[in-house]
This record gives C-alpha cells, structure tokens and sequence, in this order.
C-alpha cells in the first residue's frame, strides 16, 4: 500500500516538474536539429510512411529514427509545433522518475527513492528532459538499465540481464551515445559472475531486430557508412558541401568570419613543423581529455546561486562527492566480485612528492586561464567560448586534483570512513553496481567523446543523482552523530539542484502567464504572411538575415531540409499556410521579396551572420529584435510596396530555457 502511494506522490512529482518545463512553452521555436523528425512524423501521420532515419547528427550522419517515434503522438494531439515535443518527453520523464524510485526503493528504502526521484525531477539537467527530446541520450533507457542490471546481480536471474539489454538496444535506437553502457555487462558479469544464458535472448534480439530493421536497411544500401561514422567520429559531410548552395562563394565568407573554422564541425588540419607545435598539439589535445573529465563530474550540477565562482565551487564538491562514493562502491565491487579479481597493487607515494605535486597542478591551474593561453594557442588572440569552456574546465579538475593531493591524507580517512559506513548496511551489491554503472561509461566517454561538449554526458546525471542521494541520505548520518546535520544536508542538496528550476519556472509564470508571450519571429512571420494573403497569394519568396550556426547550412548536402531559416519556413506553412519558395542553404536569394532580419552579434562568438543589403529593400514591419523588409520594386507586380511601418509591440520575448 505504501509503494503505491509512493508511485502516485512520485507522478505528482514528475506533474509538477512537467508543468515547470513547459511554463513559457508560447515563447519557443522548435528545435532546429529534430525539424527531420517532425517532418517524418507529419509523413507517417499522413501517408503511413515508416520512418527510416533520423536527424543529422554532428559528424554529418543520420542517427536512427527512434525520436521521430517519440514525436508522433505530440505532433498528432498538439496544435502549435512548440508542443510536438511535449507528450514523447512527458511520458520518458514520469518514466525516468518511476525507475529511479523502484530502483532507488528496493535497495535503499523509501526515503531513498523519493529523495532521489525529488532531486533528478526538479534539477536544471533533470528537468530539462521533461520538456524536450532533444536529448544526446535520453536518461529513461539508462534508468531502466540499471534497474534490470541491479535485479539481474542480486537475484542471479538471467532474465533481467535480457531485459536490461533490450532497454540498452532499445535506446540505441534513439540515440547511439549511449553505447558505452553496454560494457557495463562483461563487466558486471566478470565481477559477480551471475548467470546468462536464457532462451529469452532471442525473443530480445528478433524484437529489436524487427525495430532497427528500417534504418538498417536504409543505411545498408549506403554501405553502413551513417553507423560507420557516428562510431569512429568520423565527418560524413563531402567536402564540398556548397555546391548545393545557390552562391557557392559565401562558404569562404562565412569561415572566415568563424575564424577559419570548417562550417560542418571538421577540425583543421593543422601543419606541425616544429617540436614546439607538437608540444603545443599535444597540450590540446590533454586539456580536451581533462575538460571531459570537468564536464563528466560537474557539468550536471548546476546550482544557480547568482555567483558563477561559487555554483562552480559547488558543483566541484558534489562531483567529488560522486567520486567518492564510486570508489567505495569500486573497491566493494573487487572485494565482493566472485571473479577472482586480483589484489590492487600496493605502491606508496612519498608524501613530499605528492604535496609538490599539489602545489604544482594549483600553479598550473591559475597559470593556465584563458588570458594567458590566447596568446599561445589562438592566432589572432581569440577564444571561442567552446575553447574557453574547455580551458575552464581544464583548470577546475587541476585544482580539484591539487587540492585532493595537498590533503591527501584527510581525503584518504574521508575514504576509511564512508568504507565502514557501507560495510554497515545491506545495500553493498547496490551500491557497487550503480557505482560500476557510472564509472564504466564515464571512462570511456572520457577518452572518446569530443572534449568541450557537455551535452554528450549529460545521460550520466541518473546515476549521479542517485549516488550524490546515497551519500546525504544514507552515508552522512553514518558518519555524524549530529541530528541537525542528517536533515539539513539532504535538504541543502535539494535546494541547491532544484532551487532555480522552482524559482524561474514560477517567476515566469507569475509574470507572463503559462503559455508565455510568443515569439516574436512569429508575430513577424504572422505579418508577412498577411500580406501575402492579402494580395491572393500563398506562396512567398523569403530570405533570412539572421543568426545561425554553420552546419545549418552546411549539412543541407546531407539533407535538403537543413537550411538557414529552416524552423521559420516550418512555423509560416504550419501556423500560417504559406510557404517559402526560397529553398536555398544559405536562406538568401536575389529574388527575395521579404527578408527577415535579426540583430547582429555582437562581438566574436559561433554564431554566424549575413548583414541585410544596404539598398533595395524597405523595413515594413518591427517586432521586438526583427525587423521584416520589402523589396522596393516587387518584381512580381511591377509595383511599389508601402514602405509603412508596423507598430512594434512588446519587447523582445525571452525563452524560459
């Protein structure tokens, strides 16, 4: 009886935070990288056609089709694309939250699982998965992985080991980020050597082999090449990717206006002619890998205290909370594991060397900013904020691991202590496989995702949740006798991870009402298609002088429906009824009759820009930062157009997320 309660108090949980996530949902335009998605949604709703691939994804392949199903039931219900997302990520969240419950409930208690559930729903990361499906690897998979895993050691039933596969391959089929999860297995099975033979391994495969087999029959009469190169990381877009652009020659413009960086994400090839480039090389490439291990332990924890010093500080303490509890999970694992594992090698370290290998990574973490490192690595002395990400990220774990080598002694008795803390309970199998869970992935993420991208680890955050958990609501009072402090760190975690979610979420709502204030692109393309109305037309010739991301244009070779502008033409023929003729890469054409445009950047950043022609065009309309233009001469009608300024109405709408 009380598990069900539990279940209902953990969907209104997962209510609210749906609630919080979609307050403002008016204020959003669709996610530019899943418009392939809503498009193959829109075609099986119509026309029955099955989907086969997905979107494009960074190295220029299409990933498999499994979001496009998670869009169908939003695109089939909701009446604004904003909401297409809404159902297919509502129903992974409320799941998510029920399998950290029943996972976290089983072998930890009640308090456990609520407070687990509590802390991923109302996160910044957790939160961010109950109104989106833009997601590098969707948590709900992992989720139910480990909960299959965890049944599948502690009862020694084979049967669970099937199942938490087909919940792997099934989240594959979403996104193929989160292959490394599947070395949790040999590894698991090497430790505790439960069983797996079962004759249910090939209901398993057959089914997954019945949903993989469109996009495998897609990308087999390609050779494989898309699975081929989001496993190697290998770019699949041709080299020559503005021959399907309608002016070739703005290629050059726009990559020098990135900074000579290739449009479609490819790294440069750099010439090494000296030892002190391949020093240099070399440094880069370290500080990457560093980074990733930056992003692995503090880039979920997003605390927003107002100060980016202290949430960072923060953050470090809760990463190394992580940390800790997985080597004591690690070290029950190797000494519980029934898989003959040898001793660990003993080896000491001389204290000294270790302080002065301390105070060295300090001076190398406050000698290594970005000021000082523009002037070596950046020829024109300018970071990209990716660049500058990564740096940070650098300097954060060599100070983390020079901190924990000043005090390498207290740290090691922290370790003695919340050892004998897990030894005194009964959740040490779970303990170690949720531990083994997070390590075995993080690793080889570590050496094989690109450094500078968070997003790639962000899958990772269930079992952080729960390990960060763990430790406030189970280790810490082992630890303390001091009653006051077995309630208010847990409290103090919660609030932390969750305060700014609650806070903005409200505030929004409070001040613009639920649905927000709509974007004011929209009011724009609102304007243009009542004039096209207006004149018996639908149907107009419209241009984009806007921000935008180079593979948005560079990736049209790949697929025809990446191009600049490419949500905005979505929204003016779904929400409006007129469609863009300009179908171009590049969203300019000389024949355009409208253009919408956009401030400028300011200053260096990654986003792109072509400024509006100077003359031939006439500002017929302001809302908030867009401007909507008018060719003068219409060449369609010989006459001139009214060069009449609409009233501005508010002030530019400011997206909730």
């Amino acid at each position: 009886m009380k598990k069900w309660l539990d279940i209902h108090f953990v969907l209104l949980i997962g209510g609210f935070g749906i609630l919080l996530s979609w307050v403002g949902w008016q204020a959003r335009l669709l996610d530019f990288d899943h418009l392939g998605h809503v498009y193959d949604a829109l075609s099986f709703l119509e026309n029955g056609t099955i989907p086969v691939r997905g979107n494009v994804t960074s190295t220029g392949a299409f990933s498999p089709p499994g979001n496009t199903w998670l869009y169908v039931p939003g695109v089939a219900l909701a009446d604004y694309f904003s909401l297409f997302p809404s159902v297919g990520s509502a129903a992974l969240y409320l799941g998510t939250l029920l399998g950290i419950y029943l996972t976290a409930e089983r072998y930890a208690g009640r308090t456990y699982g609520l407070f687990a559930t509590a802390v991923f729903a109302f996160s910044d990361t957790g939160n961010f998965f109950a109104s989106s499906l833009l997601a590098v690897g969707n948590p709900f998979f992992i989720v139910w992985m480990l909960y299959f895993t965890c049944r599948w050691v502690a009862e020694r039933d084979s049967r669970f080991l099937v199942a938490g596969f087909f919940v792997w391959g099934m989240g594959m089929y979403v996104f193929l980020v989160t292959a490394p999860a599947a070395f949790i297995f040999p590894v698991l099975w090497f430790l505790f050597r439960p069983p797996w033979l079962s004759r249910y391994w090939l209901v398993a495969f057959v089914t997954l082999l019945l949903v993989w087999s469109p996009y495998l029959v897609f990308d087999g009469k390609e050779g494989f090449a898309n699975t081929i190169s989001q496993v190697s990381r290998t770019s699949a877009v041709p080299n020559d990717f503005e021959r399907t652009w309608g002016d070739p020659s703005l290629r050059r413009v726009l990559e020098d206006q990135a900074g000579g960086l290739d449009l479609a994400g490819r790294p440069a090839e750099t010439v090494v002619t000296s030892t002190a480039d391949r020093l240099k090389m070399m440094g880069i490439a370290v500080a990457g890998r560093l980074s990733n291990i930056g992003n692995i332990l503090t880039g979920s924890f997003t605390a927003k205290t107002g100060s980016f010093l202290v949430g960072e500080a923060l953050g470090t303490i809760m990463g190394a909370v992580v940390v800790l509890i997985s080597i004591v999970g690690l070290a029950g694992a190797l000494k519980e594991g029934r898989g003959g594992y040898p001793a660990p090698w003993r080896f000491r370290l001389n204290r000294r060397h270790v302080f002065a290998l301390g105070i060295a990574l300090l001076i190398i973490a406050a000698v290594t900013n970005e000021v000082v490192l523009a002037k070596i690595v950046s020829k024109d002395g300018h970071l990209w904020p990716s660049e500058v990400h990564i740096i940070r990220q650098f300097q954060l774990v060599s100070a983390l691991v020079g901190l924990m080598a000043l005090f390498s002694g207290h740290i090691h008795g922290i370790l003695r202590s919340v050892a004998r803390a897990a030894e005194g309970n009964d959740e040490k199998p779970f303990l170690a496989v949720l531990s083994l869970s997070f390590l075995v992935p993080a690793v080889l993420l570590l050496v094989l995702a690109e450094p500078g991208v968070g997003r790639r680890f962000e899958w990772l955050w269930p079992y952080q949740c729960l390990l960060v958990s763990y430790f406030a609501l189970d280790v810490l009072p082992r630890l303390t006798g001091a009653r006051g402090l077995r309630t208010a760190v847990p409290l103090l975690v919660l609030v932390l991870l969750s305060w700014g979610t609650v806070r903005d979420g409200v505030r929004y709502w409070i001040d613009n009402g639920f649905s927000g204030v709509r974007h004011k692109a929209i009011d724009a393309l609102e304007f243009i298609a009542d004039a096209a109305k207006a004149e018996g037309r639908h149907e107009v010739a419209l241009g984009y002088n806007i921000r935008f991301s180079g593979f948005q244009a560079a990736f049209n070779a790949v697929d025809p429906r990446y191009k600049v502008g490419a949500v905005y033409d979505f929204a003016l023929l779904s929400e409006f009824g007129v469609a863009n003729t300009n179908t171009l890469a590049e969203g300019l054409s000389p024949d355009d009759e409208f253009r919408l445009v956009s401030p400028a950047p300011e200053g260096k950043g990654m986003s792109l820009y072509l400024p509006p022609p100077a003359e031939g065009y006439s500002t017929i309309g302001t809302f908030g930062p867009y401007r909507v233009l008018r060719r003068t001469q219409w060449a369609g009608n010989g006459k001139s157009t009214s060069s009449k300024v609409s009233d501005s109405h508010s002030s530019p709408s400011t997206d909730h997320h």
